[in-house]
């Protein structure tokens, strides 16, 4: 059941590609005897802005958040401020036949905390680190192809996406919310391995992925997709978590996937990660989707 009861109250302005949010968000823990769940931090509160320009193919970013944390365990946590603003520029071409990103941008943090449980970390802790990269890819089609007996084009769509970030010792800034994301299809082309805004991961690094696609004629309906993928890294990834330690593989594990149609009336959606090393395959989700008729589906994962 659940033991984390949150409370949120949010104050949101939309205009244009703009979005302001003030929120505050606390939370309710009930415990047992041992006392076993984890207590999170609440906002108290958060301010966020977000938003983008553009001329033309050039595209200005803003994403800019300050949180105040608080904690009821104030002999073990650190309380305070947090302010985190990360503008950016990218220049976007695209044909039908490929497109090219090159974006650069600087995320600056500011720290302004009290009761600081531990003398590593600092009150006052400040990190200013410029983010580069290009994203890239081809689009070549081939016609007159078909799936399921349904004209088809088929697409085969290499993509290369390069990343730099310089390293910088994180060691002396607290951890609210930052943790290792998972590794899958949404995360191997971001600029950070790790989730939050306290850990942000060095990278002079390449992903390479190939995709191919089915797309209706008739409709342009994606019918079925197969992706590969892998990171490859240039530099040791030293950027850690407390207590956690440096990462000195040189390559990703290979992530693929696959999903559409297989039938009239079933879908599939599957995913796997494979280590190239041990041979093994770490994880796999397969789901199925069956719709014999109208009102009618069963789903199975």
């Amino acid at each position: 059941s659940t033991r984390v009861l949150p409370s949120e109250y949010a104050l949101q302005y939309n205009r244009g590609n703009w979005q302001a949010r003030l929120r505050e968000k606390t939370n309710q823990t009930l415990q047992n005897s041992a006392n076993s769940v984890d207590v999170p931090y609440d906002f108290e509160p958060q301010l966020s802005v977000k938003g983008f320009e553009r001329w033309g193919n050039w595209i200005a970013d803003l994403d800019y958040e300050s949180t105040r944390f608080t904690h009821p365990d104030k002999t073990k946590r650190a309380q305070g401020w947090r302010h985190v603003a990360y503008p950016s520029v990218r220049y976007e071409y695209r044909t039908a036949g490929g497109f090219i990103i090159p974006k650069v941008g600087i995320h600056a943090t500011q720290y302004d905390l009290s009761d600081v449980p531990n003398s590593t970390y600092d009150k006052q802790a400040n990190r200013v680190l410029p983010i580069a990269s290009v994203d890239s890819g081809l689009i070549f089609e081939r016609k007159n192809a078909s799936w399921l007996g349904r004209a088809a084009t088929q697409t085969l769509e290499p993509r290369l996406y390069y990343l730099y970030v310089p390293y910088k010792d994180q060691s002396n800034i607290w951890n609210f919310d930052s943790a290792v994301a998972d590794f899958d299809m949404s995360r191997i082309y971001s600029e950070n391995i790790f989730t939050g805004r306290d850990r942000i991961s060095n990278a002079n690094q390449v992903t390479l992925g190939l995709t191919s696609r089915w797309l209706a004629d008739d409709t342009g309906e994606e019918l079925f997709q197969i992706t590969a993928a892998q990171r490859r890294y240039f530099e040791t990834q030293q950027v850690t978590l407390p207590s956690g330690s440096v990462d000195a593989q040189r390559k990703s594990d290979v992530l693929l996937s696959a999903s559409g149609k297989v039938s009239n009336q079933v879908w599939l959606d599957t995913f796997a990660q494979y280590n190239i090393d041990s041979s093994r395959l770490l994880k796999t989700d397969v789901a199925v989707r069956w719709q014999p008729a109208a009102k009618k589906v069963f789903n199975i994962g």
